[in-house]
């Protein structure tokens, strides 16, 4: 069955997307070379169609390469000769990443001969193979494949709604043997989040050491309606350590109070030390990431507004640095008083009460 090859359908199937490398450059040669309408181009007396395209991952070929492999119809349109002949040697070509591919088949001449006079619409297949210059060329070929694939599985797992369930995605900048390239990464969900109005995932271990996760809610928060946070602290990669009232988090927090979106942010805590006490590491970065939002709460926006609104960098910055010092814990002592939950380091008699009485017996 031929398979159509639109742009707009380059995207439903395994096969079509290994083919989304622009198809309009593919079929060239031979009174051609003029963009496809479809999967189909008249190249002098001969209707070309192409399908099934696929992508050879064998070293046939010599080294990794590999190639791009498919099936070719041809079919005779004009019955006004007794002969028609052509070569098929640079009849097919494409360009990937800047790399131009080579035609590996067909090889020789088509002819029709006069065995097909009065035939108009005979047609022949035969085996397409472009292979690719080196092995670098063809991943660059197949990022559009598996990130289509994604996209086209995500659409089909959403396509079904559910009451009462908030759909949520999460990018990742590398996984364990995926260093090199990550289906599924920042830029692929920030697109598909966007388009299609779902809520974005951001787990503070699953981007560059460097890079701000609190810069991203201001900018996430105009074009999707909510955010989920999985409040992690990432050392060096997405190690999972316990959460503590570092930079990074407590920078967070500020910005979801600042942007007003306390109403738009989902929270979960994620993380994991198997060095320490489990019920231990629970409650220190539970109560971390509470202390952040308490801090972020008290801060003086109004003013630090003020002054960012007339130019006052100076009055602004020495606020900010003042707010460092302000006494946010005695707010915070007190919250836990009104929780009946212990204050200060209290609840570290209390774990170790429970790990003699009950963990310790099981």
């Amino acid at each position: 069955m031929t398979t159509k090859m639109t742009r707009r359908t380059f995207l439903k199937g395994a096969a079509a997307a290994a083919a989304a490398v622009s198809l309009s450059g593919l079929l060239t040669g031979c009174g051609g070379d003029q963009e496809l309408p479809d999967n189909a181009v008249q190249l002098g007396v001969f209707n070309v169609s192409i399908y099934g395209l696929n992508v050879d991952q064998g070293t046939e070929l010599g080294g990794d390469a590999g190639a791009i492999t498919g099936t070719v119809k041809i079919r005779f349109s004009d019955s006004g000769s007794s002969m028609q002949a052509v070569p098929y040697q640079g009849m097919f070509n494409a360009t990937v990443s800047g790399s131009k591919l080579t035609q590996v088949a067909p090889t020789g001449r088509l002819v029709v001969s006069d065995a097909l006079l009065g035939k108009p619409f005979a047609t022949k297949e035969v085996t397409l193979k472009l292979s690719f210059p080196d092995e670098d060329t063809r991943k660059a070929y197949q990022s559009v494949k598996y990130r289509a694939l994604l996209k086209d599985s995500l659409d089909q797992i959403f396509a079904t709604e559910y009451k009462n369930m908030k759909d949520c995605i999460e990018s990742k900048v590398f996984g364990i043997g995926l260093e090199s390239y990550t289906v599924g990464s920042n830029d692929f969900y920030i697109g598909y989040g966007a388009s299609r109005n779902k809520m974005i995932t951001l787990d503070t271990g699953h981007f560059h050491p460097t890079e701000s996760v609190a810069d991203k809610v201001s900018s996430l928060l105009l074009y999707v309606p909510e955010l989920m946070l999985h409040v992690s602290r990432p050392v060096r990669w997405d190690s999972d350590h316990v959460t503590i009232m570092d930079d990074p988090t407590m920078e967070l927090f500020s910005e979801i109070v600042r942007c007003g979106a306390l109403d738009r942010v989902h929270y979960g805590l994620d993380y994991f030390d198997a060095s320490i006490n489990r019920i231990g590491a629970y409650v220190i970065g539970s109560r971390a990431a509470q202390k952040c939002m308490t801090r972020a709460l008290l801060e003086p926006i109004a003013k630090l507004r003020e002054y960012e609104a007339n130019g006052q960098g100076f009055q602004r910055l020495a606020l900010l640095e003042e707010e460092k010092a302000l006494p946010w814990n005695a707010v915070w002592d007190m919250f836990c008083l009104k929780n009946n939950v212990p204050v200060g380091e209290d609840f570290i008699a209390e774990i170790e009460k429970y790990e003699a009485e009950v963990t310790s017996k099981r």
